[in-house]
């Protein structure tokens, strides 16, 4: 009998340890200046959070872009409220109104490291001038099935001339830091790759380069692939560019996870303009061994 109520027991723990990791991004388009294009944003953090609270409940790792440096509290109060587990959130250092956030569900992880991959900022020569951008942000955590590295990405925008070589600069950089890291890896982000729905890489912005020798591997949307940014129109969402933006990768161990994703869409995606975020919300759930 004994033996019985221990082997119950322990299906019971592994069948708690085995719950999926969902991890999942979102560019908030924060009501700041952005650092490069100097364009007016436009978003509403109330609604922001509402929409948090109504997507976000059953993620554990989160990342968000273009973050007032203010709005910490008011995303961590939204995720518990999603997900009723407590959240820890930390803003980046560095990046004006345009920060970069991420968060993590403290039942399942704790922190053992936060800082920035200053690299990326710059500066980079590009066209004969040296320009700076936003450092990306990582946290190592450690939860029971081991030690996790997160890190969130927003990658150059800037100009048509400028951007694309920008990128692939930066992502160089990325799989640089990466040689120092033996953990696990997360990478979620607005990588500005500019990624055609139906063509692919078709310019060479940074996508190829990432992602060359598998180093990095993208947890590929199922097609066919919806945009990830766009605006309103006529009450309806509406994605000129047709291009994947917002990506997640997996590096080092993680890459053999299980793992399927999506890309958010609702009928009023990126609507009212005057409140919503002109991106869409990424998902990636992972069985890890």
């Amino acid at each position: 009998m004994r033996i019985a109520a221990g082997l119950l027991f322990l299906a019971l723990s592994l069948a708690a340890t085995a719950r999926p990791l969902e991890a999942m991004f979102w560019n908030l388009e924060s009501p700041g200046h952005g650092n490069q294009e100097g364009e007016k944003k436009t978003a509403d953090l109330d609604f922001l959070c509402q929409r948090i609270e109504a997507d976000f409940g059953q993620t554990d790792l989160v990342g968000f872009a273009e973050v007032e440096p203010e709005w910490g509290p008011a995303l961590e109060a939204a995720l518990e409220r999603a997900s009723g587990a407590d959240f820890e959130v930390h803003i980046s250092a560095s990046g004006g109104h345009d920060r970069l956030a991420m968060g993590w569900r403290t039942e399942r992880f704790s922190s053992l490291e936060i800082g920035q991959v200053e690299s990326i900022a710059g500066p980079l020569m590009v066209a004969g001038k040296q320009l700076r951008f936003r450092p990306s942000l990582y946290a190592r955590l450690h939860s029971q099935q081991g030690p996790l590295t997160l890190v969130v990405n927003h990658f150059a925008r800037s100009q048509p001339a400028t951007g694309p070589t920008a990128r692939r600069q930066q992502s160089n950089l990325l799989r640089q830091w990466l040689q120092h890291i033996q953990d696990p890896v997360i990478c979620l982000g607005d990588f500005n790759f500019d990624y055609h729905i139906r063509e692919g890489d078709r310019d060479n912005a940074g996508f190829s380069v990432l992602t060359q020798g598998d180093i990095f591997q993208w947890v590929r949307y199922p097609d066919p692939l919806p945009p990830t940014q766009g605006e309103c129109k006529d009450g309806k969402p509406y994605s000129k560019f047709e291009s994947v933006l917002d990506f997640i990768f997996t590096a080092n161990a993680a890459r053999k996870w299980p793992a399927q994703s999506q890309v958010l869409t609702r009928p009023d995606d990126f609507c009212p303009e005057s409140e919503n975020s002109d991106h869409r919300p990424v998902r990636a759930r992972f069985e890890i061994p």
